[in-house]
């Protein structure tokens, strides 16, 4: 059943332009850290940190992340505790996949630059505490996009709900 509600989940099924938003979005945000990184001297990922995450707030909140199920799926003999878990599942691996897509991107033009002291620093394991930091701040976003209100087909959050994790 869950598998079902999975693949007709919106926020799953509508991720395709959100992923070529995010692509665009994550080479801008790498630039512009290059830019930092090249007028400083030294490295520090928080303009990378935070470049990424207004990025998954703006999927949280204008993305159909927090769009629960239809009507359709409110008419059918399925609880509502089911549809509520359906819909927050769909929309943290739909966020977790955007946040891969970015991670990549960062990695992939480290890569084709060949920089070595962002190559180093990344191997260094400090992408995977990168990634590890927004993770857990795409946990907490989506669990205040998706409040738990059962009785709303979409969820009640806005874009300072997903910006204020």
């Amino acid at each position: 059943m869950m598998r079902a509600l999975l693949a007709r989940n919106v926020a799953l099924r509508g991720l395709a332009p959100w992923l070529l938003i995010m692509l665009v979005g994550a080479q801008v945000i790498t630039g512009v850290y290059g830019l930092i990184v090249y007028k400083t001297g030294h490295m520090t990922y928080t303009p990378l940190l935070i470049g990424v995450w207004v990025m998954l707030a703006i999927y949280l909140t204008w993305g159909k992340a927090k769009h629960r199920c239809s009507r359709f799926d409110m008419a059918l003999p399925i609880e509502a505790r089911d549809l509520w878990s359906a819909s927050l599942v769909g929309s943290v691996v739909s966020a977790i996949i955007m946040l891969t897509v970015a991670l990549g991107v960062v990695v992939a033009v480290f890569a084709l630059t060949e920089s070595p002291e962002e190559l180093e620093t990344l191997h260094s394991g400090n992408l995977l505490r990168v990634g590890t930091i927004l993770l857990a701040g795409v946990c907490c976003g989506v669990a205040c996009v998706q409040s738990r209100r059962l009785d709303l087909a979409s969820a009640s959050g806005g874009l300072w709900t997903s910006f204020g994790v």
